[in-house]
């Protein structure tokens, strides 16, 4: 079980870019494997329903909360791994 201080979570394993790809193919209902990372996001059904759906996605599976002004940001599945790799050892202490 990972123990939690005020902005790090340790020990933190790596995200797995095969599995993060996995769950976004899940959450827009894509066939397993169809993605590679390059794609651009609107070209796979991604819109403002998958922005709340990978938010979720985020803090159920990954535990951790990507700002939405920085998911937007984003318009390639690549970029959305990136941001969520980058964010994946912070947490928010409120």
């Amino acid at each position: 079980m990972e123990s939690i201080r005020c902005g790090k979570v340790e020990p933190r394993v790596g995200i797995d870019k095969q599995v993060f790809l996995a769950d976004i193919e899940a959450m827009l209902e894509l066939e397993p494997n169809s993605l590679k990372g390059p794609e651009a996001l609107e070209n796979h059904g991604w819109d403002s329903l998958s922005l709340i759906s990978f938010q979720s996605l985020l803090d159920g599976v990954y535990g951790i909360r990507v700002d939405c002004a920085r998911i937007l940001e984003c318009d390639t599945f690549d970029k959305l791994f990136s941001l969520v790799s980058e964010s994946a050892g912070t947490v928010s202490c409120s």
